[in-house]
This record gives C-alpha cells, sequence and structure tokens, in this order.
C-alpha cells in the first residue's frame, strides 16, 4: 500500500494557500499520556507480557480494598526467591490491602514487588541459589488473607481447613477479575482506539453479590437449579450477562447460573478449560 505524500498533495496545498499559510510551515502534533493511566507498553506488561516491577508506595488501595496501579486493579508478589537444596518456597500473590501487606508496611519492610493483570495465572520469578538466578514462569496460590478480606465467594478465615483450600484451588485471576475488572474507567491509557478489556461497571461486585443472593444462591437455569449456597461451593455460582453486553448491568440483563450452566451460554465454552470448573464437576458429579 502506497501512502499519500501530503507535502506534495495538490487539494491540500491549495487549500493551505487560500488560508494564507506559507507553503514551508507546519503545525507541530503534541500527544500527552497522562501520568495516572497506563501507557501502551505498561497494559502490554500487565496484561501480556512479565509484569511491572514497582515499590509498594507506588500501589494505591481502592475503596474496595483491592490494589491499584495507576488507573488498573493488579495482583502483588514478590519476585525474588530462594532456593535451599531442592527445596523453594513460593510465594503468595496478593489482590488486596490484606494483613500481611498491612504488616509488612507497618514494620518497613520495603520489597520490590511485581505487579501483573494476567488472568492466566502464571508468574514470573526469580529463583535464586547461591549466586546463580535463574527466571521461571510458574503458577502461585492466592493469599488466604486477601480473599477473606474481600470476602471472595464467600470466604471467611475461619472456615474449615478442607474448605478453605477448596476455595483456593478453584480460585483464578480470570474469576477475580469478572468481579472486580481490571480497567477502572475501562478505557487504558485514554487512547480512543482501546477497546476495553473488562467493560464491567466498577460496582459489579456488589451487584453480582446482589443477584445471587435474590436468587437464594442456586442457579437459575430451569434444568438445573443446583444449590450453591453452602460457603464452600458460593464461588460456583456466577452471574451470565444474557446479551453478552458486561457494561449491561441491569437487573433484567443478569442471571446466576452455575458453573457449568454457564460454559454452555454462547461463546461461553472457554469456561470449561478453567480449574474452577473442573473443580466443580468433581464436586458435583464425582470426576
Amino acid at each position: 500500500m502506497k501512502l499519500t505524500d501530503f507535502y506534495k498533495f495538490a487539494p491540500l496545498n491549495d487549500l493551505r494557500a487560500r488560508m494564507g499559510i506559507p507553503s514551508d510551515v507546519y503545525g507541530t502534533l503534541t500527544i500527552t499520556i497522562s501520568a495516572a493511566k497506563l501507557t501502551p507498553d505498561e497494559l502490554d506488561r500487565l496484561y501480556e507480557g512479565d509484569g511491572l516491577e514497582v515499590g509498594f508506595d507506588e500501589i494505591n488501595i481502592h475503596d474496595d480494598g483491592t490494589l491499584i496501579y495507576k488507573n488498573a486493579r493488579v495482583l502483588l508478589y514478590i519476585r525474588d526467591v530462594h532456593q535451599y537444596q531442592e527445596q523453594v518456597s513460593l510465594p503468595k500473590y496478593h489482590l488486596a490491602h490484606c494483613p500481611v501487606l498491612k504488616n509488612m508496611s507497618e514494620i518497613g519492610r520495603s520489597h520490590r514487588y511485581l505487579i501483573s493483570a494476567r488472568v492466566d495465572g502464571i508468574f514470573r520469578l526469580n529463583v535464586f541459589r547461591g549466586d546463580r538466578m535463574k527466571t521461571q514462569n510458574q503458577t502461585l496460590n492466592v493469599c488466604q488473607h486477601c480473599l477473606s478480606t474481600l470476602e471472595f465467594n464467600g470466604f471467611k478465615n475461619n472456615l474449615t481447613r478442607p474448605e478453605r483450600t477448596l476455595h483456593v484451588n478453584a480460585f483464578t485471576p480470570a474469576n477475580f477479575f469478572e468481579q472486580y475488572p481490571r480497567l477502572l474507567d475501562g478505557t487504558g491509557y485514554g487512547g480512543g482506539d482501546v477497546t476495553p478489556i473488562n467493560a464491567y461497571p466498577a460496582d459489579f461486585a456488589r451487584i453480582s453479590t446482589l443477584v445471587r443472593t435474590v436468587a437464594g444462591w442456586r442457579c437459575q437455569e430451569a434444568t438445573c437449579k443446583y444449590d450453591c449456597s453452602s460457603p464452600a461451593l458460593r464461588q460456583y455460582l456466577h452471574v451470565h450477562h444474557l446479551n453478552g453486553n458486561r457494561a449491561d448491568s441491569g437487573r433484567k440483563n443478569l442471571k446466576a447460573v452455575c458453573v457449568e450452566c454457564h460454559a454452555k451460554q454462547p461463546k461461553h465454552s472457554h469456561v470449561k478449560n478453567t480449574p474452577q470448573y473442573q473443580a466443580f464437576m468433581r464436586i458435583r458429579y464425582g470426576r
């Protein structure tokens, strides 16, 4: 494709002459990206890449308790870990201002953290053994204190150990970001051509809980009606947008469905590939 050379484009030059603009004068274009919003590079590194290294003082706390970097919710974890003999103590990743993070801040432990907003649960670690270091991608467990801080899908510290383990094993960043959208304003770094990755309203977590509570924590599919009212099962009850538009969170467009029924909805077959779906199928059918 050959691009037009507007320096030699006759219609434009004729218009410039009629406007009295000298032929050797050209304007300047200045693009300003707000420092309070993610740049294109930051978006790419948070959503698809290895994350961003930040200090804890660069993280803000949302009113709902989640962790914010510029205009995005993020997951936070300590990147550098040490291997002793064959054992590596893997860190937990954080998604809320939980007691662990509060304590580390109060006692002045100044770690450099990595933040990520990937939905696949993969985190980049630097693993040190003596004076050697290797970088590897690793799945990590979510911090239980964070789940308790948000009471995510009914999680509380006073659940039994098996119940807490069930929650942790079923938890995925994708499920978290469904309830707590990654972008606070739905528009990346402010460019008009950016498609929102999540267009849920900012208070969707509250809306989701309300919809499921009104449904009695039961799947609303007529052929299912599975009871998810047990605290350990609440995470398996999703809220589905009937018209596929996440921004339309009016009551008539929302339906509480179990994760199995959610996977059967149009364009939702990807749900079957999630650990949460597989955990639910084992609970429900013993497989």
